[in-house]
Order: structure tokens, then sequence, then C-alpha cells
């Protein structure tokens, strides 16, 4: 598994049409094992309301876009 439940991570690019620019930080919610590795990232606002979901795979480089915070 390359990323771990409730791991921090930041964007690598710009989604300008969900919102999230880089450096925008989400928290990973979900990970999934079946049929492929995958994840869902949630991006939130400053008043804590979610401002965007990110749902992705290894299998497919949707995740290419986002690495770990330190």
């Amino acid at each position: 598994m390359r990323f771990k439940l409730f791991e921090v991570v930041k964007s690598l690019k710009n989604y300008p049409e969900e919102g999230v620019y880089i450096g925008d930080t989400a928290t990973n919610v979900e990970v999934y094992s079946l049929p492929t590795e995958g994840y869902e990232l949630e991006f939130v606002n400053q008043d804590g309301t979610t401002k965007a979901f990110f749902l992705s795979d290894l299998m497919t480089g949707g995740f290419l876009g986002f690495c770990w915070m330190f």
C-alpha cells in the first residue's frame, strides 16, 4: 500500500474545475484493495466542509498528482 488511511497528502497538480491547486492538502479517507489498490482523498475548505473528493487507483495511474506530506 502506498498511502495509509487518514494520511495527509498534498496536490502536485492544479485541478481548477474542482477548486484544488498545487500545495492543497487532502486526507486519505478510504483505502481499497479490490479490484485494484485505490484511495479516496477528501479536500476540505477552511470551515471544514468538503471541497472535493478524488477517487484514485494505482492501476490506471490516477494517483500521479499527489505526494505524502512530511
